[in-house]
């Protein structure tokens, strides 16, 4: 039998059960928040934010984990391996050493994070920790393709001084990001080319409306397309190339470190011919902070359910 949305149980599964969410960008507060209303008692530390009045601030670990058998880590977790990351508050530094320390005191904590490192993963599992990678969950990962494609073409608007219809734009890449960015564009008027290495990936584009071309030939980039987009976290791009593209050519790169675009020959071409090259990770947690954060919490949720936690 299927619920709508004012049929939910008038009693929460998770009612009173201690939920602690460390560090994070505005994702974490509405992330946050959804969990709250599910039923959890939510304590946090390292957002600075204003924060919903039932929601415990703290400024210690001690207090924030007091009580707690869930921990919520942000997405990405860390950005330079050791500390939590905590963009919202640069005065909270917590030490994933500290962390893993307290977490060594609380038996079978479940610790939910995004993109974590395998040497954390290794660690926590060694003292006790349940861990569990959201990010890696197919139902997010849709989710995320979808509004990262959305504020990808946003961004490409804002710094862009031509119209989406009739532009020839490249698409790097053609997975769940690739192909909703490909879609939406085509789908405006653009004329979509698409660099991909799979015949897999290049025929699925073709019949998307794409043009297509293998990434082997990444030469022609530098044949006036108005605006590139990278969705391949593999370094592809570098000074050669970049000193071929046309200066009045928009690249966007929308992957994570280490970027599809060299960023130090990025840099130098912008100062010399004013090249437009932005780098747009996490961009979900820019455009839209309020349903990105929602699906972490929703697939979360769904991850417990399924667990039978």
């Amino acid at each position: 039998m299927c619920q709508t949305p004012n049929q939910k149980s008038q009693i929460s599964p998770h009612l009173g059960q201690k939920l602690t969410v460390l560090g994070g960008d505005a994702r974490q507060i509405y992330t946050a928040t959804h969990l709250m209303q599910a039923g959890y008692d939510v304590s946090v530390m390292g957002l600075s934010h204003p924060l919903p009045s039932r929601m415990k601030s703290c400024t210690g670990l001690t207090h924030a984990l007091e009580g707690s058998r869930m921990v919520l880590l942000p997405l990405p977790a860390t950005r330079d391996g050791q500390h939590i990351d905590c963009p919202l508050d640069a005065t909270q530094a917590i030490p994933f050493d500290t962390l893993k320390a307290h977490l060594s005191h609380i038996p079978s904590v479940q610790v939910f994070g995004g993109r974590i490192p395998q040497s954390w993963r290794e660690q926590l599992t060694s003292v006790g920790c349940l861990v569990t990678d959201y990010y890696e969950r197919e139902d997010l990962q849709i989710k995320n393709a979808r509004i990262t494609a959305e504020g990808a073409i946003m961004t490409a608007m804002e710094l862009s001084d031509k119209a989406i219809l009739g532009m020839p734009i490249a698409v790097l890449g053609y997975g769940r990001i690739g192909q909703y960015l490909s879609r939406l564009l085509v789908a405006w008027g653009a004329k979509v080319t698409v660099y991909a290495r799979r015949s897999e990936s290049l025929a699925q584009a073709a019949s998307d409306g794409c043009d297509t071309c293998h990434i082997s030939h990444l030469s022609n980039l530098t044949q006036g397309y108005g605006v590139i987009f990278n969705t391949i976290p593999t370094r592809l791009i570098g000074k050669e190339i970049l000193s071929l593209m046309p200066c009045d050519t928009l690249m966007i790169d929308l992957s994570s470190h280490p970027f599809g675009i060299d960023p130090d020959a990025a840099g130098e071409m912008t100062t010399r011919c004013g090249l437009g090259v932005v780098f747009a990770p996490s961009l979900p947690g820019r455009y839209a902070p309020r349903d990105a954060g929602i699906a972490i919490a929703e697939s979360i949720l769904t991850s417990l359910a399924e667990g039978g936690s």
